[in-house]
């Protein structure tokens, strides 16, 4: 049976428990989303940490960023044509500066009137200084409190703007288009081309939130994950079985959209919180985050090497809708590196490349990989391969899979460190959809190709079966 999400109404006592759980989280995401997101989850103010558990402080280079690489900066926000002025950060960040400067300027002398008010009781001296040091004591905490409050939302203003600043670009990173690293063959010329959606006999499809694969496709979309994990086995990657839920705060960390993430209903819910859960699927950069989160590790364990696979939940934005291409769920594999430093995670994201090349090499179809611009990058991102495959109906390339380098600027924001020596350090990262498995079947049947599963996983995955039931027997 299809369920069309339009017939359904969440309070309908009919509907099994599961049912309602996800259309409540369809239909309270919108309001959800247009109350939230006034403050961040990744930086809480003393004056919020009541009503919101502070997680973590990011490692903020305030003074590094926004003065001594500042020409940096410039360059890198024009590059990606970002509606941002570095110059607005840099007057609120001076005036937090000042702030933060008389507040210490202020505990210091406390600190000393509260040393010298000791010493006084203890020599029995003249009343009349003692009570006027308790008197000045009292002024400087009745000060100090006054500009604790005035400066938090100074501090929430400078910071949250602060972390909207995005990472530095990769010196491969292209300015205004797509450059090319890797192709196989050519798009082949079709006469008439036909939308995969044409072929009906393999999917269902509704809507953006629901279809169904049949057939070989179905086939594909359960097979073709089994292969491509055991292809990184091989190569050394740890297999993961990852959460399908992340809070906000691993999302504001890599740069992701949150409005296109969607919010689950939690019954115990308050307006004022902020660190909210978002169903992103276990095949997401985001199911990884929550691991390394505050994470300390020896050197002597990197490079990292990490392979999910599992589902990853985007709400695309873009109309009218194109099928397996905006859908909301897709089957994917996902993968997460991390190195001690930039020269160890080239060659980790080098090899992970190769690996998905032999992987699409195998489709015996046309694919390519590029470098995206610039502007074609989220803020964490400081390098993005993305690989592509051509779509005859559109005469585009759709992105199948990626690979994001975002040096050591997640690491930062979440904590994720390594200890050289006595010091600590922040690793540098490297993460992506290597195969995005429902796109690659839409790209497959608009280019004609059938959708033959690797016999090596089939037979493996069989194998694995009868090797079960024979416990039982």
């Amino acid at each position: 049976m299809i369920l069309d999400s339009a017939a359904f109404d969440s309070k309908n006592p009919k509907l099994p428990d599961n049912l309602k759980t996800i259309m409540r989280l369809r239909q309270a995401a919108p309001v959800l989303h247009q109350a939230r997101r006034r403050i961040s989850a990744l930086y809480v103010t003393g004056d919020k940490a009541k009503e919101n558990y502070a997680v973590l402080t990011p490692y903020m280079e305030f003074s590094k960023t926004l003065i001594d690489e500042q020409d940096a900066l410039r360059d890198n926000i024009a590059k990606r044509r970002l509606n941002l002025n570095p110059d607005e950060v840099l007057k609120k960040y001076e005036v937090y500066r000042s702030k933060e400067t008389l507040k210490a300027d202020l505990e210091l002398r406390r600190d000393q009137i509260a040393k010298e008010i000791k010493e006084l009781q203890k020599t029995k001296q003249d009343e009349s200084i003692l009570q006027a040091k308790k008197h000045e004591g009292v002024e400087l905490r009745n000060s100090l409190k006054s500009l604790k409050e005035e400066l938090y939302p100074i501090e929430d203003d400078f910071v949250h703007n602060f972390l909207k600043l995005p990472n530095g670009l990769c010196q491969k990173t292209p300015v205004d288009e797509s450059r090319i690293i890797y192709r196989q063959g050519l798009p082949k010329s079709i006469q008439e081309p036909h939308s995969h959606l044409d072929r009906k006999d393999l999917i269902d499809y509704r809507d953006p939130t629901c279809y169904y694969l049949k057939k070989e496709a179905a086939h594909f979309d359960y097979y073709t994950p089994f292969n491509c994990v055991q292809r990184f086995l091989d190569s050394g990657y740890v297999q993961f079985v990852n959460p399908d839920f992340a809070r906000t705060l691993l999302l504001e960390a890599a740069s992701i959209d949150l409005n296109q993430i969607e919010i689950v209903d939690e019954e115990d819910i308050k307006e004022s919180k902020v660190n909210l859960l978002h169903l992103t699927g276990g095949g997401s950069v985001a199911s990884f985050l929550g691991f390394i989160t505050k994470l300390s590790i020896f050197p002597t364990f990197l490079p990292l090497r990490f392979v999910a696979s599992g589902r990853e939940y985007i709400m695309q934005d873009e109309k009218p809708h194109r099928g397996l291409f905006t859908a909301t769920q897709s089957n994917c594999i996902q993968t997460f590196i991390a190195a001690r430093d930039e020269d160890e995670l080239d060659k980790e994201v080098e090899t992970a490349l190769g690996l998905a090349i032999d992987l699409f090499r195998e489709l015996d179809t046309h694919f390519r990989i590029v470098y995206l611009p610039a502007h074609q990058l989220t803020g964490a991102e400081s390098l993005r391969a993305s690989i592509q495959m051509y779509s005859p109906i559109y005469n585009e390339y759709i992105e199948v899979g990626h690979l994001s380098n975002y040096s050591n600027y997640v690491s930062k924001r979440l904590l994720f460190n390594f200890k050289d020596g006595k010091s600590h350090k922040f690793p540098y990262i490297a993460a992506g959809s290597i195969m995005n498995v429902t796109r690659i079947i839409a790209c497959l049947l608009e280019n004609g190709r059938a959708l033959t599963v690797p016999r090596s996983s089939s037979e493996k995955d069989v194998d694995a079966i009868k090797d079960f039931k024979n416990l039982f027997a």
